[in-house]
């Protein structure tokens, strides 16, 4: 039951997610649409990290670098 419980939370939050961004598409411009959601992510990531108490300190120098690029270029 608590995955279907996950499941129809991811849906809704999705859903909001894209009325969000639609709306907020209306306003701003690509970029700064693009920078804003990176932010949100880049919070949102650290958030869960404290929450869990990890740290992406384990993860390899390459795979850093990979994750900053693509958060970069909006991947």
């Amino acid at each position: 039951m608590l995955g279907e419980v996950a499941a129809l939370a991811a849906a809704v939050l999705w859903a909001l997610a894209a009325l969000l961004f639609s709306q907020l598409g209306k306003s701003l411009l690509p970029l700064g649409l693009n920078l804003a959601k990176g932010a949100i992510a880049l919070l949102l990531l650290a958030l869960t990290l404290l929450v869990l108490g990890r740290s992406p300190v384990g993860l390899e120098a390459w795979v850093l670098v990979l994750l900053l690029a693509s958060g970069g270029v909006g991947i």
